[in-house]
């Protein structure tokens, strides 16, 4: 039920990055390194468990290569304490053009329907 639920929740996002993708741009900038580190952490860790939970319970080749991106995605969780990741992606955010992150909304989307196919 939870990851039905946060499946529906990627992909509400992933359609509102992909219509506005301005308001998370704008959050880009706004928000201050230390909160985006937070949120980027955060986001990282989640997916990853959340993937390799979802790989865990089925058999075949997609489920393992969800498992390996949700791997991939702990990994670079990790990393991201350090700061210095943290503080690259959010300068190239800010510089980024709004195309991008319609397709950071896409990703988003594909994401959501990921975990609702697995679930």
């Amino acid at each position: 039920m939870l990851i039905r639920i946060l499946g529906y929740i990627w992909i509400i996002a992933g359609i509102l990055f992909l219509i506005k993708p301005q308001i998370l741009k704008n959050k880009l900038q706004r928000k201050s390194l230390r909160k985006m580190k937070k949120y980027f952490i955060f986001l990282a860790l989640f997916l990853g468990i959340v993937l390799i939970s979802v790989g865990i319970k089925f058999e075949g080749g997609l489920a393992k290569i969800i498992m390996i991106i949700g791997i991939i995605s702990v990994i670079k969780g990790v990393f991201l304490i350090k700061g210095k990741a943290a503080e690259k992606m959010l300068v190239l955010g800010e510089r980024m053009p709004l195309m991008y992150f319609r397709i950071g909304g896409l990703a988003y989307i594909a994401i959501g329907v990921i975990i609702l196919l697995l679930r």
